[in-house]
């Protein structure tokens, strides 16, 4: 009874203080009763993601939400979002590093995220999206709260310097905070400002000029195109994002009083903007990686054949040399293969958009494989298509070369050569993109193509 009474209560909490669209996607509807909630959640498979440096709220959350069936619960790790290799340091905060990815999804590299709650952060990348590292300081409320217990000062609530905020940029009689306070509170909410707003204008002009040699290119990706942050937008979040958002504008927000010399060097070429979903951005990023490359490996090439063209100077000219896929792994969060030729040869790292290319070339010339020409034939019908072969002193295209047909007294040559110099071969490597794009582009106008789709 007792468990069936915490069950009830927890459904309970979930019902009155979830929000209403998770409500209907976790119950069916937002307006049940407890008794209906819990029904409707039996038949209903869903998954919350997590993201908190607070193992004890964790563990509350993982609680309430055990007592739906088809729940799936996910406390993310800073891994999810950035490798050692991506200069997540030991216990940076899962936080941080969740808003940077938010942000580099949003805008590119490199990023720089501000994000004012409990304590105070920023974390930063540099063009290469690595994280160059960050700050942690003591937030708003702890700095007051210092202040009152531990002094005789007033103890100032967060909707006072939210009023103190709305009055000083009032459109009809603005009231900007002044660097020589006459009021004890006014002081304090000034200081405060003034230590964000200066602190957040040495950062970002440090961090403007660790990245000022980033380019308005944008590189091809295994698994898209890499965003370059060329406006260099930065980002505030948090719950006291809005605040420092207004802090980092032009002139203070209009929130402390600046002088004209301030003016002139906040004339920055930097854009900030407030997202208070910075956290979410990052978690649908890794969800939709982790999508990509789940996708990649469940349809894995390991074992596929492949094709590739060689230019080796020799009589019998230019040669495709087939291959197998005899290793698929991850090398710095990408999937890469190594390729194993018929002739012993091995191809080592090849990423995905590589692979695809020698997928295709093999595509073309599949029918000339003998492994499948093998499989596919009786032996009647592959002694038949030799003899005819010998016969016509030339292979039939259609059904496949025989692995022991030999060129006629005409010239014409095997399709699969004995193995040559692997110096020569590997010297003379010529990509099939490479040899459209030496083409002059009206030569392909009118050509026929094809591509292969997994549908």
């Amino acid at each position: 009874e007792d468990e069936d009474l915490l069950k009830n209560n927890l459904i309970g909490v979930l019902v009155r203080y979830m929000p209403d669209k998770q409500q209907e996607r976790v119950f069916g509807r937002s307006d049940l009763s407890t008794e209906l909630a819990q029904m409707e959640s039996e038949s209903k498979l869903f998954s919350v993601y997590v993201v908190s440096t607070n193992l004890k709220q964790a563990a509350l959350l993982y609680k309430v939400f055990s007592v739906l069936k088809k729940c799936r619960f996910y406390l993310m790790q800073g891994d999810d979002f950035f490798t050692m290799d991506q200069g997540r340091y030991e216990n940076m905060g899962v936080d941080r590093l969740a808003t940077l990815t938010g942000a580099t999804h949003l805008q590119g590299s490199p990023a720089l995220v501000f994000d004012g709650g409990t304590a105070t952060t920023y974390s930063a990348t540099d063009s290469n999206g690595i994280i160059l590292g960050g700050g942690i300081g003591p937030g708003l409320k702890i700095k007051y709260d210092c202040l009152a217990n531990n002094t005789s000062l007033p103890d100032i609530s967060h909707s006072k310097f939210i009023e103190r905020i709305q009055r000083a940029q009032d459109s009809d009689e603005p009231q900007p905070l002044s660097i020589f306070s006459k009021n004890t509170e006014d002081a304090m909410i000034c200081d405060a400002f003034q230590e964000f707003a200066l602190k957040g204008r040495n950062i970002i002009s440090h961090w403007l000029e660790k990245n000022k040699n980033t380019t308005n290119e944008r590189d091809s990706k295994v698994d898209g195109v890499k965003k370059i942050n060329t406006e260099r937008v930065i980002y505030c979040t948090g719950g006291d994002g809005n605040i420092l958002f207004e802090l980092l504008k032009p002139r203070f927000g209009g929130v402390i009083e600046s002088s004209n010399q301030n003016s002139q060097n906040l004339n920055e070429n930097y854009i900030v903007q407030f997202n208070k979903n910075l956290v979410h951005y990052g978690v649908a990023d890794v969800l939709s990686k982790q999508f990509r490359y789940k996708k990649l490996y469940e349809s894995s090439y390991l074992g596929q054949r492949v094709a590739k063209c060689f230019d080796v100077e020799s009589e019998l000219g230019d040669n495709i040399y087939l291959g197998t896929v005899i290793k698929e792994y991850k090398n710095g969060g990408k999937i890469m293969y190594d390729v194993k030729y018929d002739d012993q040869d091995e191809e080592n790292g090849l990423g995905v958009a590589e692979l695809l290319v020698r997928l295709e070339t093999y595509r073309a010339h599949r029918k000339d494989d003998p492994s499948v020409v093998s499989s596919k034939k009786s032996y009647g019908r592959e002694k038949s298509a030799q003899v005819e072969s010998e016969n016509s002193g030339e292979v039939d295209i259609a059904k496949g070369p025989s692995h022991d047909s030999a060129p006629n007294k005409g010239g014409k040559r095997k399709c699969f050569p004995a193995k040559k110099s692997t110096v020569a071969k590997m010297a003379k490597t010529r990509d099939i993109a490479t040899e459209v794009n030496k083409s002059h582009p009206t030569e392909l106008v009118g050509r026929r193509v094809a591509k292969h789709f997994k549908i």
